[in-house]
């Protein structure tokens, strides 16, 4: 699955995939910056010895031109009789004797390393360069080599002359290290190096990076992405109890507009991918816990329930329920006793919100795979059918325990839920094969925690209430009477939803047998 991931960002690179990137790793690169600058200029700074650089200049005359005037020819000549003139001042013997001037304050080999000749620009000009960590000894080097050269090029060309232009002096600034070039490189290279981490951690994780990248490869519909209720500074420090914190992930008149949105976006799209069944049974599951599947499912059964359709949750997670804590109803009559035959189903159902209804999980079984997968589950899924609009089934993470692979077969479909940055695509694709092995429908997928918002996305609109019928703008006035309105409806009346359908009276009037 890795693999893949590679081969899709390989054929998909784009401007805005660079830019994301970027945009991902701003921090680490700007950290990476400053140690980059901050190591060059120590370096720089303390680590590396100053050299100094002093230069001579040697002017090359021809001596066969006794009237002082230079025609075009003589300056051509004295410009060969250079490049002549420096192949032999590089000569060892040349070095030899420099050195020994010197006074052995440096060999001739180290002087090879440290004296420069070339001609300027290809004039008649020779320039001796020198450096060292010594200014001094710099400027001295180009002076003594600038007194040995007439005497050995005479000797030896016995064509032209040299005379010195001024006298080499001591640098007073070192012409290296250049302590600003390699702080700006080191903090270049800071860059680069972040950047390169940041590539190489979108190559290597395997976890679900955006939306485009799951279409890319899985093939899966997305339906929505959900952004984090606890987007907000405020919301992370004041999380409370757990069944608060639950509570506040519940959509209401409170929730940033973009969550709200998206939602509404998830159940446009599950109205337009099923409909060959006049009642929508649908299992929503994960890869892993802490996916926020369970909140999808009741956020997405209020949304859809404000179309006026008549919405049944099922919480079929046996081993750990929450849908209970959601609406804050009793949990000891559930699916569990429907299954085993100990209760009636209209008995376990709770009218939760307008056209919104729940059948809690009851009572944790001892073999809840086996409810599960029993003749009863088949019967009761047919018999919801016929009284509901949609039903949605909360089960347990498929990663976890088989029960949402059997149950898929059962349903109209299977919605996915992935959280972002989180679920891997190698346990998402075993899911999905083994969903379809089983004959199980594929559905589409909600992307959980979505960081593809911005906090001003959030807040774009809070200061506006939307409707389906128009937009109506908040004042003052109105939230307060809003808030109390709240206050009045916070805990919705829970009364029992009718059966089904027609059932024979039990015996104990729907208690346990």
């Amino acid at each position: 699955m890795g693999e893949k991931k590679i081969s899709s960002l390989q054929d998909n690179i784009s401007v805005m995939f660079i830019l994301n990137i970027l945009k991902k790793g701003w921090k680490l690169m700007v950290i990476f910056l400053l140690l980059g600058a901050a190591a060059a200029y120590a370096i720089s700074t303390y680590f590396i010895t100053p050299q100094y650089a002093s230069n001579l200049s040697l002017y090359v005359t021809n001596s066969n031109n006794m009237s002082g005037a230079s025609s075009s020819s003589d300056l051509n000549y004295s410009s060969r009789l250079a490049r002549t003139y420096i192949i032999i001042l590089k000569e060892a013997t040349v070095r030899e004797q420099v050195a020994n001037k010197l006074h052995t304050k440096v060999s001739a080999g180290q002087l090879s390393g440290m004296v420069t000749l070339e001609s300027v620009d290809d004039t008649e000009v020779i320039k001796i360069s020198a450096t060292s960590s010594d200014p001094e000894l710099s400027a001295e080097i180009c002076n003594v080599y600038g007194s040995v050269a007439p005497e050995v090029l005479q000797r030896v060309v016995k064509a032209g002359s040299v005379e010195i232009i001024g006298k080499a002096k001591a640098a007073s600034t070192p012409v290296s290290p250049n302590v600003n070039k390699n702080t700006l490189y080191g903090a270049a290279a800071g860059v680069a190096a972040a950047i390169v981490i940041v590539l190489l951690r979108v190559l290597i994780d395997n976890t679900v990076q955006s939306e485009e990248e799951f279409k890319r490869i899985i093939g899966i519909p997305v339906w929505a992405s959900i952004p984090s209720f606890t987007n907000s500074a405020k919301d992370k420090r004041h999380k409370g109890s757990d069944a608060a914190a639950l509570r506040r992930t519940i959509i209401n008149s409170q929730t940033p507009f973009a969550i709200t949105e998206a939602y509404k976006n998830a159940r446009t799209s599950m109205s337009f991918t099923i409909t060959d069944s006049s009642a929508k049974a649908v299992v929503i599951t994960s890869c892993e816990p802490d996916a926020g599947k369970s909140t999808t499912v009741a956020n997405l059964a209020m949304t859809m329930a404000k179309t006026n359709a008549k919405v049944l949750i099922v919480d079929s997670d046996l081993r750990k329920p929450i849908q209970h804590k959601y609406f804050k109803i009793d949990n000891s009559r559930g699916l569990s006793g429907v299954l085993a035959g100990h209760y009636s189903v209209g008995s376990c159902i709770k009218e939760v919100a307008k056209n919104l209804y729940l059948m809690p999980s009851g009572v944790i079984p001892p073999n809840p795979s086996e409810l599960i997968a029993s003749r009863n589950m088949s019967q009761l899924i047919k018999e919801l059918k016929n009284v509901y609009d949609y039903i949605f089934f909360d089960a347990p993470p498929a990663s976890v325990v088989t029960d949402a692979t059997v149950l898929a077969p059962k349903v109209d479909g299977v919605l996915f839920i992935v959280r972002q940055n989180r679920t891997e695509y190698s346990d998402i694709q075993k899911i999905i094969d083994d969903i379809r092995r089983l004959d199980g429908k594929i559905l589409g997928t909600i992307i959980t925690d979505s960081s593809n918002f911005s906090s001003i996305g959030l807040s774009r609109y809070k200061a506006y209430d939307y409707h389906y019928g128009g937009v109506s703008i908040r004042n003052d006035s109105s939230k307060k009477a809003e808030g109390d309105k709240d206050k009045n409806a916070s805990a919705p009346k829970l009364t029992p939803a009718p059966e089904p359908k027609p059932q024979p009276k039990p015996k104990d009037s729907g208690d346990k047998k």
